[in-house]
């Protein structure tokens, strides 16, 4: 088939980078969009990585919506997104707070005004902005790239994040009755962006749970929620090759490969600001601990990506070791393989709410969550974060001495409650399909099964070489 996919941005690509793989594994056409602004400053790494490995996939910009009516569309789309939080059960209120940041000062004043607030606040109001959006047309820009290419389908990510314009694919391959489909880019996207305002055709969710909160939040109808497993951690799947000794890797590090080590697990600033100093809490109770081979942890802190700079106050802190230093995502061979061999030779992880613990769950790890009051309305009150304390997959400790204790058990005599639940969660989360298929495959295999019904295969490969000169032009 040929096949336009379209991403908001570069830094994005390795979320879907497993899906892309399969669809050219299957033979298929892939022309990749990336909106230019929001791709100025991401790195390409990944990408360019990937596109020299790989033939059948050409690259270029998406357009954004021109004309008098693209502003007012995108404030009525983030206002539609807060008045939606706003009604939404369940979540934290943290969410809405800072979607109200969104909007301009005039706008959000006027949401909580007691003469009209009361309308804004209504099941109504949501009502007739979700219909000025179908009653809006298509931007006839996009409508024209499309009709130019002659797509079998149009695949969208993430399509619900501040200014998703990528969403305008959607509309325009609608309006020409061209299949749509957006993956869910990772495990909070359904619950902490904002809507997907033009519903695609289909949403690829990574499980039930997801499948749920596609229909709860976004109402999606059921039947058009597909579970493909999550594309995002199929990386770790086949970790064998990204197996590095220990000895090597702690003293990359410059670790002590003789001691143990934990690993810390930073958060992004919207969790926590800066969570320095619970690193030197925890730090301080296990230096403080009974048995001398607790006290001989070492800690190892893997900053958020994009909250890095905290940790520059713990460069001289001994026995600790930022890494990396700035902070970056698995995105090629040598980032995914620091990340994997960082887990697999620690014997435990801890850290508030971020997707690595996901990860160190992925790579059979305990991980430890410190449930502080400071941050619940970011943690314990999330709604993606509430998946992994249902799953039961994480130690739970409100206190760094607590977490000190738990560590003793498991270095000492190897207590490790939460094993069973870490592999249940894979199964149920992570590859719902069954671990031995990706969640790439899986997509791919659902937009086919989706794609033969609608036009017969031997139809959609014809027709997919015929349209590829088309392709090339654009």
């Amino acid at each position: 088939m040929n096949i336009i996919f379209v991403s908001r941005s570069k830094a994005h690509f390795i979320y879907y980078e497993s899906i892309l793989s399969a669809l050219l594994a299957h033979g298929h056409q892939v022309q990749l969009l990336f909106d230019k602004k929001w791709s100025e400053k991401a790195t390409d790494t990944a990408l360019q990585s990937f596109l020299a490995q790989q033939s059948g996939i050409l690259t270029g910009e998406t357009l954004r919506r021109g004309g008098w009516l693209a502003y007012p569309i995108l404030l009525m789309r983030e206002l539609r997104s807060y008045l939606d939080y706003l009604q939404r059960s369940g979540q934290s209120p943290f969410y809405a707070e800072r979607w109200r940041k969104y909007l301009p000062a005039w706008l959000a004043k006027l949401v909580h005004t007691p003469l009209l607030g009361k309308f804004f606040q209504s099941r109504l109001c949501l009502s007739l902005l979700a219909k000025a959006e179908t009653l809006l047309p298509s931007d006839a820009g996009i409508v024209n790239s499309l009709e130019a290419s002659r797509p079998d389908l149009v695949i969208v990510s993430p399509g619900n994040m501040r200014f998703s314009e990528e969403i305008e694919y959607v509309k325009a391959a609608k309006s020409l009755n061209i299949p749509s489909f957006v993956p869910v880019l990772s495990w909070d996207n359904l619950t902490t962006k904002g809507l997907f305002h033009v519903l695609p055709d289909w949403i690829l969710a990574w499980n039930e749970a997801q499948k749920r909160e596609a229909v709860a939040v976004h109402g999606a109808s059921p039947e058009r929620v597909l579970v493909t497993g999550a594309p995002f951690f199929d990386k770790w799947f086949n970790g064998q090759t990204l197996v590095e000794e220990r000895e090597t890797f702690c003293l990359k590090l410059g670790l002590s490969p003789e001691r143990p080590y934990l690993v810390y697990l930073g958060s992004s600033k919207n969790i926590a600001r800066d969570e320095t100093w619970l690193v030197r809490a925890i730090l301080e109770q296990i230096r403080n601990y009974p048995d001398e081979r607790v006290r001989s942890f070492q800690l190892v802190v893997r900053p958020h990506p994009a909250n890095a700079e905290i940790y520059r106050s713990l460069a001289d802190s001994p026995d600790v070791v930022v890494w990396p230093k700035t902070g970056n995502l698995p995105e090629d061979a040598e980032t995914t393989s620091v990340l994997y061999n960082t887990m697999r030779h620690s014997v435990a992880a801890v850290g508030l709410n971020t997707s690595a613990m996901i990860d160190a769950i992925l790579l059979d790890k305990p991980c430890f969550a410190m449930l502080s009051e400071e941050y619940s309305q970011t943690q314990s009150q999330a709604m993606h974060f509430q998946h992994l304390l249902s799953a039961r997959v994480l130690g739970l400790v409100k206190e760094p001495d607590e977490l000190a204790e738990k560590l003793g058990l498991l270095l000492l005599q190897g207590i490790d409650p939460q094993e069973e639940c870490r592999r249940r969660f894979i199964r149920e989360f992570v590859r719902p399909h069954g671990l031995d298929v990706s969640a790439g495959e899986m997509a791919v295999r659902q937009i086919k099964e989706v794609c033969s019904k609608i036009l017969p295969e031997n139809l959609v490969r014809q027709e997919s070489q015929e349209k590829l000169p088309a392709i090339m032009k654009g």
